[in-house]
């Protein structure tokens, strides 16, 4: 049953394979009569293409671990190519991209935690895949650059995560800054978009982190209020909610609620995100009056945290609520959440 005919006779995949043949074979059998409905030639040309790679590279690196790598990475690849995540067709091209560009250059961690590494990574290019607006491709690649200065697989799915946030995924923010303190000064600051030998000191990064709107390594500005893109969306169309949401917020958090769901909004210099409240969640909140200190006009200008701006996208927007240095504006006819951000100075 294994697909063998593709691969080079001669490759660290294929003598792996011919090692386990019986115990690959009848994993593959077992799968099939789990109800698990893949297609032997995509799982052909997945082996070839998005695990060889990945065996050879452990080969190099850790010959004595190939064929424990081999058993993890066949066995995950008989559910994700039956779920057209990976392989030829593939619904899911930044999940088929971790395996095929990614996975070869992590030999070292991938063969210290097989299956806790190729799964990681799997559910997290699958996440980045799912979320609208945010950057899969830019994960893949920031990962793959600090790959070579991460410890072990621990250090790598931390630097994930951090860069996971840094690609649009703005909920992980909280959690990512938490693992960020824990990594070491070079992979610190790499995860950061910054050169590991980077000046800045610890404390002067985690002062810029503080700001949600400052990019670390670019230099302050002036205290200004802007428009960030806009959340939310109906949800026959893609989006999260099924009638106009309105806005809420419990001080450091904002809640978008639509009828009797509630989702949490997120955003920040690196993405915006909706996603659905914890059950139990929110707190009762009855009507949605306008922040302290936040005004706005029927023309959009808006006076928010010191600040006064006009703002032409705001024109006509009743709802208003604020977190932070962030500000959440709706209408009756719009399922979309407008967004402004109050950056800079003392933001």
């Amino acid at each position: 049953m294994l697909p063998m005919a593709l691969l080079h006779p001669d490759s660290a995949l294929a003598r792996a394979l011919a090692r386990g043949r019986d115990r690959l074979n009848a994993r593959a059998a077992l799968a099939r009569r789990a109800g698990l409905a893949f297609d032997p030639s995509a799982l052909a040309r997945h082996l070839v293409d998005g695990v060889a790679p990945a065996v050879e590279a452990v080969a190099a690196a850790a010959p004595d671990r190939v064929d424990a790598v081999t058993e993890v990475l066949f066995a995950l690849s008989l559910d994700l190519v039956a779920r057209e995540w990976v392989g030829p067709g593939c619904r899911l091209p930044a999940v088929d991209a971790a395996w095929r560009t990614l996975l070869p250059r992590l030999a070292r961690p991938l063969a210290e935690a097989p299956q806790w590494v190729a799964a990681s990574l799997t559910n997290a290019a699958f996440h980045l895949a799912s979320e609208p607006g945010a950057r899969a491709e830019e994960w893949l690649a920031g990962l793959g650059e600090v790959a070579g200065g991460c410890a072990g697989a621990g250090e790598l799915l931390a630097a994930g995560q951090v860069l996971a946030w840094r690609a649009g995924m703005a909920h992980l923010r909280a959690s990512a800054l938490e693992v960020w303190e824990r990594l070491p000064d070079p992979l610190a600051r790499a995860t950061l978009g910054l050169s590991p030998d980077a000046p800045e000191p610890r404390d002067a990064l985690r002062r810029a982190l503080a700001d949600p709107w400052h990019i670390p390594g670019t230099p302050p500005g002036p205290a200004a209020l802007r428009m960030v893109p806009a959340v939310g969306g109906f949800r026959g169309f893609g989006g999260p909610f099924l009638a106009p949401p309105r806005v809420h917020s419990d001080g450091a958090r904002l809640w978008a609620v639509d009828g009797d769901d509630a989702y949490l909004v997120h955003a920040d210099c690196f993405g915006e995100t909706v996603r659905r409240a914890p059950a139990g969640q929110p707190p009762v909140l009855r009507g949605s009056p306008a922040p302290r200190g936040a005004t706005l006009e029927l023309d959009g200008t808006l006076t928010f945290r010191g600040l006064t701006a006009r703002l032409p996208e705001l024109a006509g927007a009743r709802g208003l609520a604020a977190a932070g240095a962030l500000l959440a504006a709706t209408r009756r006819d719009s399922h979309r959440i407008l967004l402004v951000a109050r950056s800079g100075g003392n933001a």
